[in-house]
C-alpha cells in the first residue's frame, strides 16, 4: 500500500512552494509575537522543534491516509491533504492566553522596578499554561473527531465552506497582502506572476510555475535591500542562531494544568474551530473528487496537536486550506513529504531565527 502513488511528480513541487511558504510565515509571526513573552529559550529550544516534529508527524499522516486510499479504491489521482499550523490559533492563543499570563504575572516591567527573576518566571509560567492550553486543545479535537461526521451531516456544506473562506480571506490572504503593500516590488510582481501561471497557464516550459515568482521576489529584495525585508545586519544576527537544536519532550506544563481553567473559554472555541474547519477543508477536498474518511481526519489534528504540545509548543495544528488548488496543480503526496523534511532542517538548525 506504501508505494501506491508516486512519491514525487512534477505539480508537488508547485504545491510545496505555496504550503511551506504559508506555513513558515505563520510560524515566524508566532515567533515575533511570543518570544519576548516566553523567552528565547523556550521559544527557539522547545517551540520551534515542536513545531518541526508536530508537522512531520502531520504530514506523514496525511500521506499515509492518501496511500491507504489509494491501494482501498485503485485510484492514483489523489492528492493528500495539505497540512500545516492552525492560523486563527495562533493569534487567539497568543494574544488571549500567553500575553495575559505573562502580563499578570508581572512580565513586561521596566525601568527600576525590572526583575529578572520575575520577568523569567513570567515567561516560564505564559509558555506552560499555552502549551497545557494546546494539550487540552488536541484532546478536546480527538473527542470531537467521533462526532465529526454528524456534525458533517447536520450543518449544511453552504455553511461550512463560507465561513472557510471568511478565514482564508482574513488571515491568509489579507495578512499576506500586509507584506505585499510593503514591498510592491518584491510582492506584488510575484503575486501576478502566480496569477498568470494559475489561471492562465503563462509559465515557462519545464520549470516549476513557483520557481520564477520565488526567484523574482528574493533577487529583487536583495537589489533593494528595504529595512525589514532584505539586509546583511538581518541575516547576521540571525546567523547567530544557527546550530543543532533537537527537540525535546516536555512534561513541565502538566503541573499548571489547573491554571489552564480560566482559559477554557478560549480553548474550546479553538478547538471547537479547528475541528469544524477540518470539516470544512474536508468537504472541500471531496468536492474536488478525494473523499476522505472525516473522522481519521480529525483525528490526525488532534493527535498532531497533541504532540506539539508534548514538545513544547503551545500553537495547534490543522488540515490546511488550498486542497483544491493543489489537486488543480497535480500535486500527490510529495508536497507533504517535502514539507515534513523542511521543516526539520529549517527548525531543527536554528534557521527559523
Amino acid at each position: 500500500w506504501w508505494a501506491t502513488l508516486p512519491a514525487f511528480v512534477p505539480g508537488d513541487f508547485d504545491a510545496y512552494i505555496a504550503v511551506f511558504s504559508n506555513n513558515l510565515a505563520t510560524m515566524l509571526i508566532a515567533v515575533g509575537i511570543v518570544v519576548d513573552k516566553i523567552g528565547s529559550h523556550h521559544t527557539y529550544d522547545y517551540m520551534v522543534p515542536a513545531v518541526a516534529v508536530s508537522m512531520a508527524f502531520g504530514c506523514i499522516f496525511y500521506v499515509i491516509q492518501a496511500q491507504l486510499k489509494a491501494a482501498a479504491t485503485g485510484r492514483t489521482d489523489l492528492c493528500a491533504q495539505p497540512f500545516g499550523i492552525n492560523t486563527p490559533g495562533v493569534f487567539a492563543f497568543a494574544f488571549s492566553i500567553i500575553l495575559p499570563v505573562y502580563y499578570s504575572n508581572g512580565g513586561g516591567v521596566t525601568g527600576s522596578k525590572f526583575d529578572l527573576v520575575v520577568e523569567e518566571g513570567a515567561q516560564k509560567l505564559a509558555w506552560e499554561v499555552g502549551v497545557m492550553a494546546n494539550f487540552v486543545q488536541g484532546c478536546v479535537e480527538i473527542v470531537l473527531s467521533a462526532v465529526g461526521p454528524g456534525i458533517a451531516v447536520a450543518v449544511p456544506v453552504v455553511a461550512l465552506l463560507g465561513s472557510l473562506a471568511s478565514i482564508g480571506l482574513t488571515f491568509l490572504f489579507t495578512n499576506s497582502m500586509q507584506g505585499e503593500v510593503f514591498a510592491p516590488m518584491v510582492g506584488f510582481v510575484p503575486f501576478y506572476m502566480i496569477i498568470l501561471a494559475i489561471y492562465a497557464g503563462v509559465k515557462l516550459p519545464k520549470i516549476p510555475a513557483m520557481i520564477l515568482p520565488v526567484a523574482f521576489g528574493t533577487v529583487v529584495a536583495w537589489i533593494m535591500r528595504r529595512d525589514a525585508v532584505a539586509t546583511e545586519d538581518i541575516v547576521r544576527h540571525a546567523s547567530d542562531l544557527v546550530g543543532w537544536t533537537p527537540p525535546m519532550l516536555t512534561f513541565s506544563a502538566f503541573g499548571n494544568l489547573a491554571k489552564v481553567a480560566p482559559y477554557i473559554p478560549v480553548v474550546f472555541p479553538v478547538a471547537l474551530t479547528v475541528s469544524v474547519g477540518t470539516i470544512q477543508c474536508r468537504e472541500v477536498a471531496a468536492k474536488a473528487g478525494d473523499d476522505y474518511n472525516l473522522r481519521a481526519s480529525m483525528l490526525g489534528d488532534g493527535l498532531a496537536t497533541v504532540v506539539a504540545a508534548l514538545f513544547g509548543s503551545p500553537f495547534g495544528m490543522t488540515v490546511f486550506i488550498g486542497h483544491p488548488g493543489f489537486k488543480a496543480m497535480n500535486a500527490c503526496i510529495g508536497y507533504n513529504l517535502l514539507c515534513a523534511a523542511s521543516f526539520l532542517v529549517v527548525c531543527l538548525s536554528g534557521m527559523a531565527g
